[in-house]
């Protein structure tokens, strides 16, 4: 897949396991990343690879780097951003899984297509329960 330039490879589709989870590996390039949001469906946990990136969450800043995991449950803001020089590369698991990977479906289609923004980015969340900060 591809999100909005980031490559995505899916680890396990949510198809196999009856939507319980979604898990997949993504590469976040220097200055990439994805702005503040709340999911009202998903958890979110992220384990970083390689690399180091920046993170918010409830409200905080904080660097993770290779080796380290974070829970993200629903309903607290989150996000991330490669501020290094680096690519970095994270283990993403959500669950339930069967909406989030419909999202990045529908998200991959949207960025293959190209031409889109934040207006057409934030009306795909919102019908899968999330919303961007700002």
């Amino acid at each position: 897949m591809n999100i909005m330039g980031s490559p995505v490879e899916v680890k396990i589709s949510s198809t196999s396991n009856g939507g319980a989870y979604f898990m997949f590996h993504i590469t976040v390039a220097p200055g990439e990343g994805v702005p503040p949001h709340t999911h009202t469906i998903e958890d979110e946990m992220f384990y970083i690879l390689e690399g180091e990136l920046s993170l918010m969450f409830g409200g905080k800043s904080l660097t993770g780097i290779a080796g380290q995991g974070f829970l993200l449950p629903r309903n607290v803001p989150h996000g991330y951003v490669n501020r290094s020089g680096e690519t970095a590369k994270m283990l993403v698991t959500v669950s339930p899984g069967h909406s989030f990977e419909a999202f990045f479906t529908e998200l991959d289609a949207l960025t293959r297509r190209g031409g889109f923004g934040p207006a057409e980015v934030g009306a795909l969340a919102l019908r899968f329960g999330m919303s961007f900060m700002g």
